[in-house]
């Protein structure tokens, strides 16, 4: 009688020893594939504040105005509505409303200054796509469900997220990044310093100096450092426009 053999052949360390070297080289593509990712969004990022600083220069000096701050808008793309409703009022094609011209970007101007900006840089030619005037931001590079805007803000003090000086005109992604990924824009932008120069933050953390963006120990504190070892999402940029 022939008896069959019962001897099971099992994986050798070897053949173990590939299976974990092809994983982990799995696992570190994977990593390695991400952060490549997340860096052509930040160089992103970085290229459409660029663009659409451009976008509003050119604007300035085609029209002697700035997008959603100009008095005579609609005589060049129509109106959207009275002056009394015009800021939420969708118009049809290139309607728009005129600003009050006093070279800030408003957020509760009769016209919504920082929706029609985009709208009037599109009506120009100056910047691709279609804006109803009304509630469009164009979206921002770092993806997700963000986007990128202009508008005016008041000189700050003795804020807890904000830091002190003269903002004006800004541009901000409405994006909260680890302290990492501002620091790098602004080292190669700016001065490196989340209190100072032309690149400086909003804390989403708050309350300093318990912040999770800086080290500051005030608002007033404009020589802190970012908190580079923070990894959770801390810091807004903001960009001071020299307009």
């Amino acid at each position: 009688m022939i008896h069959q053999s019962t001897y099971r052949r099992a994986f050798s360390l070897v053949e173990l020893s590939i299976v974990l070297v092809i994983l982990g080289l799995l696992v570190g593509g994977i990593l390695s594939g991400r952060s490549l990712i997340r860096a052509s969004e930040l160089r992103g990022l970085t290229k459409q504040h660029e663009q659409y600083y451009s976008a509003v220069m050119s604007f300035r000096d085609k029209y002697f105005a700035l997008p959603g701050d100009m008095t005579n808008a609609t005589q060049f793309w129509g109106a959207a509505a009275a002056p009394g409703a015009c800021a939420a009022t969708i118009g049809t094609g290139t309607q728009t409303c005129d600003g009050n011209g006093d070279s800030q970007i408003e957020l509760n101007a009769g016209s919504r200054e920082d929706y029609r900006l985009w709208q009037q840089l599109a009506n120009a030619g100056l910047i691709e796509g279609s804006f109803d005037g009304t509630s469009q931001y164009p979206s921002s590079k770092l993806g997700g469900n963000s986007y990128v805007g202009y508008y005016y803000m008041l000189p700050v003090s003795g804020s807890v997220r904000f830091y002190d000086g003269e903002y004006r005109n800004t541009f901000s992604a409405y994006n909260i990044m680890i302290p990492e990924e501002v620091w790098n824009i602004d080292t190669k932008m700016d001065d490196g310093k989340p209190g100072a120069g032309k690149l400086v933050v909003y804390d989403n953390v708050g309350n300093f100096p318990a912040g999770g963006c800086s080290n500051g120990t005030s608002s007033a504190d404009l020589a802190a450092s970012y908190k580079l070892d923070v990894t959770t999402p801390a810091c807004r940029p903001f960009w001071r426009m020299e307009f």
